[in-house]
């Protein structure tokens, strides 16, 4: 089951928009909204079933931020080594720094993260990384 999985790769995944005909009061916008917080909120409830994962890519995933699977991240992956958001549109340099410090304050979960591959991502730059590598290297002793 997946409770003993290590590896998960949700890579492209991004929400589909309603098509319940009958919600004619919702924007498209709201909808797509509406749609990525059930997919983010998907996603939740699975990592919290398989707390084994070391391996965790969701590359080119969501078009906006998923803040509530993003800080449940340490929580529910102790395990987790290796965290893929390469070509994440919505990653940037204050949402990276905030989960390195978090990692570091909470002093729960990702104990043993080695690598977060933000690669490619368009709103992440050396500055960002450097910061990310400083606070990792002070607060987690990496």
């Amino acid at each position: 089951g997946c409770c003993r999985m290590t590896k998960l790769e949700l890579c492209n995944i991004q929400a589909a928009g309603m098509t319940d005909e009958d919600d004619d009061e919702d924007s498209d916008y709201e909808r797509a909204v509406k749609a990525e917080n059930e997919l983010e909120d998907s996603l939740s409830c699975l990592l919290r079933l398989c707390p084994k994962i070391t391996h965790l890519s969701i590359s080119g995933s969501f078009q906006s931020y998923p803040h509530r699977l993003f800080q449940s991240i340490p929580a529910f992956l102790p395990s987790l080594q290796l965290l893929d958001l390469n070509c994440c549109v919505w990653m940037d340099d204050t949402i990276l720094l905030t989960f390195v410090r978090a990692i570091g304050l909470e002093g729960r979960g990702c104990s043993s993260l080695a690598l977060v591959d933000v690669s490619d991502c368009p709103n992440i730059t050396d500055k960002g990384v450097n910061l990310a590598n400083e606070i990792a290297y002070c607060m987690l002793g990496l």
